[in-house]
């Protein structure tokens, strides 16, 4: 099913600057962070932040300014065709809650009916899930990295992540989890 406005009025009553303005700026795992640095014209795009205890790559923001560094004058994202996983999923994010990962929307808008996400939840839960991406987690489901910026966003929790939904379309067999995490 495409949906002829994916967001479904999501951000319809959003009073936020811009996403890549208001927000923290996004985790990048090692892969994206060569691939990012490859593509664009800068080298020095990130900074390492301890998050739930693991080091991690954040993007930069402008000198000078709360902007992510490749907010565009348009206000358009200047790495879009390789944005981090982080970017692609938002307003979409996950949390770690009651030890299951979990996805969550922010949005200005709570009169919404959220049935209308599983199609684009699935989407990602198959297509951008990588091994890459699971491994490092732990790190984008830190709902304290929010609390302890003193940044709450006011967000809806939907359902638990399948974790296997990766393997599932994929033919490879790549064991994205361990027993440690609750699916």
């Amino acid at each position: 099913m495409k949906l002829d406005n994916p967001w479904n009025g999501l951000c319809d009553k959003c009073k936020t600057i811009t996403c890549c303005v208001n927000f923290l700026t996004p985790t990048v795992t090692e892969k994206e962070l060569i691939e990012i640095q490859k593509k664009s014209c800068f080298s020095d795009i990130a900074k390492t932040q301890l998050i739930n205890g693991k080091e991690m790559s954040v993007l930069k923001r402008k000198p000078n300014s709360l902007e992510c560094m490749f907010l565009g004058s348009d206000k358009r994202c200047t790495i879009n065709e390789y944005k981090p996983f982080d970017c692609v999923i938002f307003p979409f994010d996950i949390f770690k809650i009651d030890g299951k990962f979990t996805w969550v929307v922010y949005s200005c808008n709570t009169d919404l009916d959220w049935k209308w996400s599983e199609t684009i939840l699935k989407s990602f839960e198959e297509d951008l899930l990588t091994p890459d991406i699971i491994k490092n987690l732990d790190a984008f489901a830190s709902f304290e990295r929010y609390e302890d910026a003193g940044e709450i966003y006011e967000h809806t929790v939907l359902r638990p992540v399948n974790l296997n939904a990766y393997n599932n379309k994929n033919t490879k067999k790549y064991k994205c989890y361990d027993e440690d995490w609750q699916v």
